[in-house]
């Protein structure tokens, strides 16, 4: 039935401008959703790498790891609101 119609999801968010839509291209892009993915599997390994009587080399590895993984999942929050600002919510 016609009123029960909807917009495919990929077209629904589409931004106008010229450097958001490029954006939107990256944060829809399936290379971007594997990486983003490998490095939440990445995270999980790592945050279970913690253990009681951890050696400094490998305490200093999960400090710093945790780092980057935080700036990573940083980076994609940030291309994700400013491509789609309220709709992201």
């Amino acid at each position: 039935m016609v009123t029960e119609a909807r917009v495919a999801h990929d077209k629904l968010n589409r931004p106008d401008g010229l450097w958001r839509s490029k954006m939107w291209k990256l944060v829809n892009s399936t290379p971007f959703d594997i990486f983003i993915m490998s490095n939440i599997v990445l995270n999980m390994i790592q945050m279970a790498l913690t253990y009681e009587g951890s050696t400094p080399g490998m305490d200093t590895f999960l400090r710093v790891s945790n780092y980057f993984f935080s700036m990573v999942f940083l980076i994609e929050a940030i291309l994700k609101l400013l491509t789609y600002r309220w709709s992201y919510f």
